[in-house]
């Protein structure tokens, strides 16, 4: 693939949104491969209201701004010899075995809506209460702490298997 030279100022401009200057360089897999997971978080942190799942954009966003600004800095021939691929953000961090098989993955994945969906849905019945009512003051103190506590819950677990996984490597 024979990709020219793109203008400096508008790739500069372009790198301030993630995936942008790439798809703007003909670099479409590399851009969407940046621009998806980014705009995922946005609106997942939007629909379960956890702001936390905004820290994760931080690493793509930075990622993504020195990988068009590398890209700008590129001889021709650098450029000519470039192949069209998705940007690997994570490569080198174990998957867990759930993860690897689609079928299970998918399976997560649909409870985990189905977890996001009931929490919304109580959010609202919540918000149709009465706001002196006791069920509405307790109903609402637990959807209010229930998505850190399950962010939390998943932060350790993940930490948990962090470490065991580390210490099963030195022990090899």
């Amino acid at each position: 693939m024979k990709i020219k030279k793109r203008n400096a100022f508008w790739t500069f401009c372009f790198s301030f949104i993630p995936g942008c200057a790439e798809m703007y360089w003909g670099f479409m897999k590399a851009g969407m491969s940046l621009l998806i997971p980014f705009w995922f978080l946005v609106f997942a942190a939007y629909l379960t209201d956890l702001p936390e799942l905004l820290f994760l954009n931080v690493v793509i966003y930075v990622y993504a701004f020195f990988h068009a600004r590398n890209m700008a800095h590129m001889t021709d021939e650098e450029i000519a010899s470039a192949e069209d691929e998705a940007v690997k953000l994570f490569e080198g961090i174990k998957v867990p075995a759930v993860l690897n098989d689609r079928n299970r993955a998918a399976k997560w994945g649909g409870i985990l809506l189905v977890i996001i969906g009931c929490y919304k849905i109580l959010q609202q019945i919540c918000r149709t209460l009465p706001i002196n009512s006791d069920a509405a003051h307790v109903l609402n103190t637990f959807l209010r702490v229930f998505p850190r506590l399950a962010t939390a819950l998943i932060l350790i677990l993940l930490g948990i298997r962090l470490i065991s996984g580390k210490k099963e490597e030195l022990e090899l």
